[in-house]
């Protein structure tokens, strides 16, 4: 047979490649043409155009036997790998398009935006079919929104939870304390924080229960009750307006929280750390809340979210 040059390189379909490979199987035009419910004459215009387009011949054809050039074997090896990725991916399409899309609303306190934002996105990669929507709100609002039944699940800080929520540790989180370029510890590599008992601290509003508990305890164990500066100021966020017309203010944050371009973060030793933590309503019943919480806890687990 003398391949047509012209056809060399043309792409290859799938239909051709299923009629070769029953050929190659079967080593019988007859009896392939059989199963692919083709005549024998549309089965070898098949594979002769399928040699044309490879550019080499694939089999050998006599009156009596069909047998596989050693292009052929190779080509046959590839040919059942890509009809197998083929077949994978209509079988993975279906499964999909016959799962009910999953929804999951999470809120999260402006405090734990980083570690919300690295769970949420791990969730949306890692758990198919589900979208996420999120928003950010103040502790106390977003356990009313759990109450209402208008987010699934709230990342917070530890201890906020009314009674009747369930949680779960998430994440313990170092603590340091913010200042602006021109305060006197400006200048320190670190802090203990019994030495901070001679400046005052900003106190954010709203006030958050679970956030106000730790730092009474905190202050309690550091022995000393802070002068604290009322400030509208949100939590989680340092605006450089405030840092600069508050002058000897000491603002106690988190390290993932964000601090604008007139701040100086100053670590606290021996470190000192607040807890953040899943809430949920147990009486609420999306099946993704549970997937959510799981894949929390395996990944803290696996990156060693918590210290105790």
């Amino acid at each position: 047979m003398e391949l047509k040059e012209h056809e060399a390189g043309r792409s290859v379909e799938l239909r051709d490649l299923v009629a070769f490979v029953a050929v190659a199987s079967h080593l019988h035009f007859s009896r392939a043409a059989a199963d692919l419910h083709l005549s024998q004459p549309a089965l070898s215009r098949t594979i002769r155009r399928l040699e044309e387009r490879v550019g080499v011949r694939l089999l050998e054809r006599s009156t009596r036997n069909v047998a596989l050039t050693s292009a052929g074997e190779i080509f046959l090896a590839e040919a059942r790998l890509a009809l197998q990725h083929a077949n994978a991916a209509v079988r993975d399409a279906r499964a999909v398009g016959r799962e009910p899309q999953r929804s999951l609303v999470v809120g999260y306190s402006p405090f734990c935006r980083r570690t919300a934002s690295e769970l949420i996105s791990a969730a949306a990669d890692s758990v198919r079919g589900l979208t996420i929507a999120h928003r950010q709100e103040y502790g106390v609002w977003l356990l009313e929104a759990l109450e209402r039944d208008e987010i699934d699940l709230a990342i917070t800080i530890a201890g906020s939870a009314a009674p009747g929520l369930a949680t779960q540790p998430l994440r313990d989180v170092r603590l340091a304390c913010m200042v602006a370029h021109d305060h006197p510890l400006a200048d320190r590599p670190s802090i203990s924080l019994s030495e901070l008992r001679s400046y005052p601290f900003a106190d954010p509003l709203p006030k958050t229960p679970g956030w106000q508990n730790q730092l009474d305890a905190l202050f309690r164990e550091a022995g000393f009750t802070p002068e604290m500066v009322e400030t509208g100021d949100p939590l989680g966020e340092v605006r450089d307006d405030y840092l600069v017309s508050a002058p000897g203010v000491v603002w106690l944050q988190t390290i993932e929280s964000v601090a604008s371009g007139s701040a100086v973060v100053v670590p606290i030793v021996p470190p000192v750390t607040t807890r953040w933590e899943l809430v949920w309503n147990p009486a609420a019943t999306n099946p993704a809340a549970r997937d959510f919480r799981e894949l929390a806890w395996e990944l803290g687990r696996s990156a060693g979210w918590l210290a105790r």
